[in-house]
């Protein structure tokens, strides 16, 4: 079982990926993955080096969105695990201003399947799946 500790720096984890990458900090995005992490987003993604490198292609691609001031909103969280790895599930919801009205809008609603590890002492994404449907309740982590 995780202890109310690893709990707080779970949470903490999943917010400053939203928050570096709302600010466009993608190094301290990327800096959210293990080492040898994978992110399997719309392409598969292994290694933090490569990680990085999708999030600066992120940046670059957001200049042709028809929205703007994205704010990435994770929830929902639910995560299980004990020692040093753990398995979560969240809801992921970015916010946009479309840039033709100004209009606030949700732009993008999905989740995030995520296997947890400690990578010196700090809760990092071993993995992370994202999909933009409605999860299946196989991906929801089971309680030991």
């Amino acid at each position: 079982m995780l202890s109310i500790e690893d709990r707080f720096a779970i949470q903490d984890l999943y917010a400053r990926y939203c928050a570096c990458m709302d600010t466009g900090d993608i190094k301290g995005w990327a800096g959210s993955w293990t080492e040898d992490g994978v992110f399997d987003s719309f392409q598969y993604h292994d290694g933090r080096a490569k990680i990085e490198e999708y999030g600066w292609g992120f940046m670059q691609r957001l200049l042709q969105k028809k929205w703007t001031n994205g704010q990435h909103w994770n929830n929902n969280l639910i995560v299980e695990g004990g020692g040093d790895t753990a398995s979560a599930l969240c809801y992921l919801m970015v916010i946009g201003k479309m840039r033709d009205s100004g209009e606030m809008k949700i732009v993008i609603q999905g989740w995030y399947a995520d296997e947890l590890e400690k990578e010196n002492g700090q809760w990092k994404f071993k993995a992370r799946r994202v999909a933009f449907d409605t999860p299946s309740p196989a991906v929801i982590p089971k309680r030991a």
